[in-house]
């Protein structure tokens, strides 16, 4: 059978461009890929001519003159917003000053009724990837060039008739015979809608990932697949990014504009080995071997007056072999001279303008530091692509980050104190993950590593987890700290805290990357400092934070005093301290503080039994009958036998008392006086009495050590009982 693609096979070009890279252009190829082109007809997005709100505002108009304070009350955001965005409708003359519509205001809520136009244009089905390209090209824009004819490669001209630019590509063979299935409706139509999307994440200067949308597309009935169809090549090019960051790590551009394509390279890498794509492997090779040429003359730049001194101390380090990795070299380097000057200002006494530059250096420091490491990280993932399997991410990030501690924990980087920091450090996103090599992001990098070493034992991560097991948390350190350098003016870095930073970063590298040796005179450790150390109890505290809003939700907010009771008990379980059961035991005293407020009645206190023992078969029927779990024999002695005059005392003290007796008067109050309050926290709470006497019991005197199951099991029950109980106490008004 005939195969498709011959070496007269159509070529188009749409004017593919490596935005955001300055290109070697002595590494630049041309390829041409093969495609299917479909013609279809499809109602194409437009772009709204009105944003949501003045769309709302203008509508509301639309059914009857509104004030902007009517409108301010309706949409619940200001009132000098909406006296804005009016004054907007009538700039545009869509409204008029008396409230009325114009004719145009009626004509553009007509046209936001029909946001699509019908348009026809050409899909494209990728051959060797089998999939669609997330590309619609309109009839006008579709652009044959002039080609010539040929096996392996193929000479081919654009751009301006005078002047045309002439390239030689080298052909993407294929042996397709036959067309794939036509498109289907959806197909086309999620073709469409990922384009827009795509364009106009790009126009905003954005980077949008290769992939799928996961909504159904709308308007499907009006999609028509026209029937003309045939084979094309599309042109675009391979090239090396002008930046020694990079130089091992070809691209290649988008075809149809906005940037790489991963999508592309990957296919293109594989591809490659095949028999008959021996061209291509070649073209790649130049590319590398040229861009390599190159930095090489770059490096032999460095070794210069300037740099001697600096390259003699890194090599004695690390070995010769630190110039076989031009990016972690040259930023090396610059530490090296960074350091060398703080050491110069550290050593100058003058507050003034020597404090500015020091603090200037200090971030120049810490930034350099942390992109030395991502260019580390990044070479190693490079050199084990083919192990990196992302099937346990997920779309939480947050769920990403508890699988990837685990992960962490397996290499050796074990730090249970601190490990909700490393947990937050590794939330990251699947998308950030699956394109790290582009983003260069330090959470990103290490998560792709933890990934790869969980697929092969002899990934560098399992020697750094057992030489430098808070490796992780000194990560987490650094990235806040870039950050801070980054974004915040008003941070002070102090060289004494961090002198021993470039030591760190030499000797992480030595065991990441091969081959390297390390050759250090002066002693580290990777133990946080004491601005660490307070650094991690104040992120230890954010994390407490972020955990209650998490287990209890947001009603939380509308009762100040218990939520910030309740994060002292995340804070004081994740630092697993002697002060959890008193932290836990304020959170109760305050709900039944605030209960009592309710529910106690002086009078009751002339129930209270002369014998301890007496006063809980006094309340046992009763507050059983109520909904309440309540057996006697279940019940430890410290509640059985609180002191009778403990708790008449309460009644009149009651927010001063202990929790035991606050218990006993709330108690002998309900069996007095039954109200809708109590008899809804029975029913929806039976445990609440059983939990507040096993707290008073564990609290005992002083701070009480506890397991950690008894911290989580504790816990667990009160977030359980607080999720409950505040709705009912602000349905009621309670507290």
């Amino acid at each position: 059978m005939e195969k498709l693609f011959t070496n007269r096979t159509s070529v188009i070009y749409q004017s593919p461009k490596a935005t955001g890279y300055d290109i070697i252009k002595s590494s630049k190829r041309w390829v041409l890929t093969p495609m299917i082109a479909y013609k279809v007809l499809v109602p194409y997005p437009e772009d709204k001519a009105l944003n949501l709100f003045q769309e709302t505002i203008l509508k509301l108009y639309q059914s009857g003159r509104k004030t902007a304070e009517y409108i301010s009350n309706k949409l619940l955001i200001h009132e000098e917003l909406v006296s804005f965005i009016i004054k907007e409708l009538i700039e545009r003359q869509l409204l008029t000053t008396e409230g009325l519509l114009t004719e145009s205001g009626q004509a553009i809520l007509s046209e936001l009724q029909e946001p699509y136009n019908m348009k026809t244009g050409y899909i494209f089905y990728d051959v060797i990837n089998k999939s669609y390209w997330d590309t619609f090209i309109f009839d006008e824009e579709f652009q044959y060039v002039s080609c010539g004819h040929g096996h392996d490669k193929r000479r081919f001209e654009y751009g301006d008739v005078g002047n045309p630019r002439k390239q030689l590509a080298v052909v993407i063979k294929s042996d397709l015979s036959e067309y794939p299935e036509d498109p289907t409706n959806i197909e086309i139509l999620t073709v469409c809608i990922k384009h827009k999307r795509r364009m106009k994440t790009l126009e905003q200067g954005g980077y949008l990932p290769e992939g799928g949308i996961n909504r159904l597309p709308k308007n499907l009935g009006k999609v028509k697949f026209l029937g003309e169809k045939f084979p094309v090549y599309t042109a675009t090019f391979l090239f090396m990014p002008n930046d020694l960051n990079n130089k091992s790590f070809w691209q290649v551009c988008h075809p149809f504009k906005g940037g790489t394509s991963q999508m592309l390279r990957e296919n293109l890498d594989q591809l490659k080995e095949a028999s008959n794509q021996s061209f291509l492997k070649e073209e790649i090779s130049d590319i590398v071997n040229e861009a390599f040429r190159v930095s090489q003359i770059e490096i032999d730049g460095l070794e210069d007056d300037k740099n001697k001194e600096a390259s003699s101390f890194l090599k004695d380090v690390l070995s010769e072999q630190i110039t076989s990795y031009p990016s972690v070299y040259k930023k090396l380097l610059d530490l090296y001279h960074v350091v060398k000057e703080l050491n110069h200002l550290h050593a100058d006494s003058n507050r003034g303008k020597t404090y500015e530059e020091i603090q200037t250096k200090m971030r120049e420091y810490i930034r350099t530091s942390h992109e030395t490491l991502e260019d580390a990280l990044l070479i190693v993932k490079q050199a084990n692509d083919d192990y990196f399997n992302h099937r346990y991410l997920t779309k939480d990030a947050y769920k990403n980050g508890e699988i990837l501690s685990v992960f962490a924990e397996q290499c050796g980087f074990k730090n249970h104190e601190t490990n909700p920091l490393i947990q937050r450090f590794l939330s990251v996103k699947k998308g950030s993950v699956l394109y790290a090599g582009e983003s260069k992001e330090l959470s990103s990098l290490v998560a792709v590593h933890l990934l790869m070493a969980k697929e092969i034992s002899e990934h560098p991560f399992w020697k750094l987890g057992e030489k430098i097991p808070q490796l992780l948390l000194f990560f987490s350190h650094l990235k806040t700290k870039r950050n801070k350098s980054s974004h915040s003016s008003g941070v002070e870095f102090h060289f004494k805290n961090e002198e021993m930073l470039f030591a760190k970063v030499m000797y992480v590298i030595s065991m990441l990357l091969s081959n390297l040796d390390f050759h250090y005179e002066k002693d580290f450790t990777f133990q946080p400092s004491e601005e660490d150390e307070r650094s991690i109890d104040q992120k230890l505290y954010y994390f407490a934070e972020n955990e209650i809003y998490k287990k209890v939700g947001t009603v939380v907010q509308a009762f100040p005093q218990i939520q910030s009771l309740l994060v002292d008990v995340e804070y004081s379980k994740l630092k697993k301290k002697n002060s959890f059961l008193v932290e836990a035991t304020r959170v109760m005293e305050e709900l039944l503080t605030a209960l009592g407020k309710k529910t106690v009645i002086e009078e009751a206190r002339m129930h209270v039994q002369k014998k301890a023992t007496d006063n809980l078969s006094y309340l046992r029927k009763p507050i059983q009958l109520l909904g309440f779990e309540f057996e006697i024999e279940q019940l430890p002695d410290s509640f059985i036998n609180v002191n009778p005059n403990k708790i008449i005392n309460s009644f009149r003290d009651f927010e001063n008392s202990v929790l035991s007796a606050k218990l006993y008067a709330i108690l002998f109050s309900v069996t007095m006086k039954e109200t809708e309050l109590i008899k809804e926290l029975a029913r929806d709470i039976p445990q609440f009495i059983q939990l507040a006497v096993k707290i008073s019991d564990q609290r005992g005197h002083g701070n009480v050590t506890v397991t950690e199951e008894v911290r989580q099991e504790i816990s667990q029950q009160l977030y359980e009982v607080v999720i409950k109980l505040l709705p009912i106490y602000k349905k009621y008004q309670v507290g």
